[in-house]
């Protein structure tokens, strides 16, 4: 999602860890209506998952459309198709 920000890399070796290193000033935990633009965040698996709001609980992610796509959906279907629990969002912040 980093590249959607003009950037090659978002400074962290996951969506994970990203969010877990974001200062907590900057976090919206479990709030499920981000604003359009709001980096959107996942736990599960071993990396977890981000992907970009288009407001409230709709977005824009990677592959849950299939491999190397990017797709519009929910917040709900990340939930319900790869099990990966909401946290929360962040306004773009990269290390």
């Amino acid at each position: 999602m980093a590249r959607a920000y003009g950037r090659s890399y978002s400074g962290f070796t996951s969506a994970w860890v990203h969010w877990q290193q974001t200062p907590a000033r900057y976090k919206h935990v479990g709030d499920r209506n981000p604003p359009s633009g709001a980096l959107v965040f996942f736990q599960g698996g071993t990396y977890g998952h981000i992907a970009i709001s288009t407001g409230g609980a709709n977005l824009i992610s990677t592959d849950i459309g299939g491999a190397g796509t990017l797709t519009r959906s929910t917040i709900g279907t990340i939930e319900s198709n790869w099990g990966q629990k909401y946290v929360g969002w962040t306004a773009p912040w990269y290390n």
